[in-house]
């Protein structure tokens, strides 16, 4: 993860990108964003990081992460997968993670752990409008650092460490030994509570009913180590990778409109197959629109008021189906959704 990437890459992205769309993200066949299925847990489950409870086999795991590039990447070499579960308190996330270096530093809560810890994350925005949402971080140690997101970097948007997922639970397994380089590890599980109170305090539709869909995304940040007096460094020069579940297409896990989703369902169904996303096609090119935007301004000092000026394909919509206006200052592109819905974006990168 690479903070406030987002609004450098915005103002730089050449429109033959944006033309053609958004070549990695999601689902390599489709390249649309994943979904999953979170079912409605019945029996109880200890939080205590091993994922062997019962209930747990009514979950299907996910595919195995890709790079955050998605296609453009070769898939990582170490296969990361996750799970989820609900009741009535909240939102259950199992993660099982390869891993030869078991690796951690930071053991006080709301350390930048991604600085120098392999991690895993979690991106969680339950009303889909890429406004206030919440990021977990956790490292092989238990150290977590939580935070809310105003907004996406590229939109000038803050991040408040202040914020606290009140009622978190989260734990760790190690099959392995922890920062020890003169073994071979096998990697780590994760298990984590978020409750619903906790959510319900930056986003609407908290708790959810059976049927909603949830935008949410996972990433792991991986750096390569070299060992020194039996510790573990960093390669000098090395950037992170960034393995996902759902791909972004750019080194960028801050464009919401590209996460995936998770689907809250009944019991038994668990591991059937989930509905058509059928705002995905929208939340796609709406946020290249967006981006478009952003270049666009950024040269001329005002938003397009066409796509011919931003140099756009309707596809997949059929120019009247589509509606631009803008000045200097302001914009918002409207687009079918659900029918008879439309889903429109504005120039603070809001979803509506």
């Amino acid at each position: 993860m690479l903070r406030q990437i987002g609004l450098v890459l915005g103002l730089i992205l050449t429109f033959s990108l944006l033309v053609s769309g958004q070549n990695g993200v999601g689902d390599a066949k489709t390249g649309l964003p994943k979904s999953i299925a979170a079912p409605l847990l019945t029996s109880p489950i200890l939080i205590d990081g091993k994922l062997d409870d019962p209930a747990w086999k009514k979950a299907a795991w996910s595919e195995t992460f890709d790079d955050i590039e998605g296609n453009k990447k070769p898939k990582p070499p170490l296969a990361t997968k996750i799970k989820m579960l609900h009741d009535s308190k909240g939102l259950y996330i199992g993660v099982e993670m390869e891993e030869p270096h078991l690796q951690g530093t930071f053991s006080e809560h709301d350390s930048y752990i991604f600085h120098l810890d392999n991690d895993f994350e979690v991106f969680i925005d339950s009303d889909g409008d890429c406004q206030n949402y919440v990021e977990l971080e956790m490292n092989a140690k238990n150290t977590t650092w939580d935070l809310l997101l105003t907004k996406p970097y590229r939109d000038g948007g803050r991040a408040l460490d202040s914020f606290e997922l009140k009622g978190i639970q989260t734990a760790v397994f190690l099959d392995g030994t922890l920062n020890d380089p003169s073994d071979t590890d096998r990697g780590w599980t994760v298990e984590i509570f978020l409750p619903w109170k906790s959510l319900a305090e930056v986003g609407s539709g908290v708790p959810p009913k059976r049927g909603d869909r949830w935008r949410i995304n996972f990433s792991r940040v991986e750096w390569e180590w070299d060992i020194k007096d039996n510790k573990y460094v960093k390669k000098p020069g090395r950037p992170e990778r960034n393995w996902v579940w759902s791909s972004q297409g750019e080194i960028n896990m801050h464009l919401p409109e590209r996460w995936g989703s998770v689907v809250f369902v009944g019991p038994e169904d668990g591991l059937k197959p989930l509905p058509l996303d059928e705002e995905a096609k929208a939340r796609l090119f709406l946020g290249r629109i967006h981006q478009a935007q952003q270049a666009y301004r950024g040269k001329k000092g005002s938003f397009a008021q066409t796509l011919g000026e931003l140099k756009m394909d309707p596809t997949p919509f059929a120019p009247e189906d589509i509606t631009l206006w803008a000045n200097a200052d302001r914009y918002q592109a409207q687009v079918p959704s659900k029918r008879p819905l439309k889903l429109s974006i504005r120039e603070d990168g809001s979803l509506r």
